[in-house]
């Protein structure tokens, strides 16, 4: 028995090493690693011009699961102080109204959990009033689902959370990613853009890399839109799909990608001057005011002057 399970054993050996002749086995050929060019990243150079801007405050909702930290939006933090406006993170929805009374703006990025009906109805009289809302996505953004069992059941991405906001002013993003195959910046998701509306969101930009996006269906003004061979790839369709639109007369602007908003993506070609461009658009914000924001309206220092005598006296309980 013991022969019979050592034959098999030593046949092989004697046919791949012949002690005599050395190892039969062919040399195995080795890529040369030294010719191989690793995609590096073409930084650009940007100076920041901001223009005269009151004090403000844009608040940063992470109060639905959000997907982002706020050390992610440092680029975006440093071009809105230098327009006078500080961020506030939202970290709970019940206060979500009464930060809105003051708010210039607010951002809702990669949201975890959905939206309630009387959230939203909170962001759409924010909007009303002169308030500006940014809503943005990232395919990279997901959480994995499991069953009971442990079994892989589906992936949960932002856009499934968002929608319902979104929708409320007519935007609708879809649940897949940009790929291009042929023309990119290194990695098939990383396309590059060179379609623009003219706004001043798009002045000054001549292409612009985003590191992977959801496209947004909307029937509203895109502003930057894929041509040539970037498809979709739940749909597989190729050309015309925006990754970000306008809506609400300029008041909301969707984007279907946060990573170029990170460092060191935001080098790359006029990202940077797309940012700044952005936050031009948040800090550019004019409140309209009435006395539910009271006393939010008050801009500086008030003074409270009575009107007749004042009475002033011993209060008696």
């Amino acid at each position: 028995a013991a022969a019979l399970l050592l034959l098999p054993l030593a046949a092989r050996w004697l046919y791949y090493y012949d002690p005599a002749a050395g190892s039969r086995r062919p040399a195995i050929a080795r890529p040369d690693l030294s010719q191989i060019a690793e995609p590096a990243l073409a930084p650009q150079a940007f100076e920041d011009q901001p223009g005269p801007g009151t004090p403000g405050m844009v608040l940063v909702d992470l109060a639905h699961d959000n997907r982002v930290q706020m050390a992610e939006l440092g680029v975006l933090q440093a071009r809105l102080a230098a327009r006078g406006q500080g961020l506030e993170p939202l970290t709970d929805a019940a206060a979500l109204a009464d930060r809105l009374r003051y708010a210039r703006a607010l951002i809702v990025a990669s949201p975890g959990t959905a939206w309630k009906t009387e959230e939203i109805e909170h962001v759409a009289r924010f909007v009303a009033k002169g308030g500006r809302l940014l809503l943005a996505t990232d395919p990279s953004r997901y959480r994995v689902l499991y069953d009971e069992w442990g079994t892989f059941a589906a992936l949960d991405n932002d856009v499934a959370h968002i929608n319902d906001l979104a929708a409320r002013f007519g935007l609708v993003f879809q649940s897949d990613y940009l790929y291009n195959t042929l023309a990119n910046e290194g990695n098939y998701r990383h396309i590059r853009f060179t379609d623009f509306a003219p706004h001043p969101l798009t002045a000054g930009l001549e292409q612009v890399v985003l590191l992977g996006a959801h496209s947004i269906v909307s029937r509203q003004e895109a502003l930057i839109w894929t041509a040539g061979d970037t498809r979709s790839s739940s749909s597989e369709r190729a050309g015309n799909l925006a990754v970000a639109v306008l809506a609400a007369d300029g008041q909301v602007l969707g984007l279907g990608d946060l990573s170029f908003l990170l460092e060191p993506y935001n080098t790359l070609y006029d990202n940077d001057r797309f940012i700044a461009n952005i936050a031009d658009l948040l800090s550019g914000a004019t409140r309209r005011y009435d006395l539910e924001d009271f006393p939010f309206f008050f801009e500086g220092e008030v003074d409270l002057v009575f009107a007749g005598d004042a009475q002033l006296g011993r209060v008696v309980r």
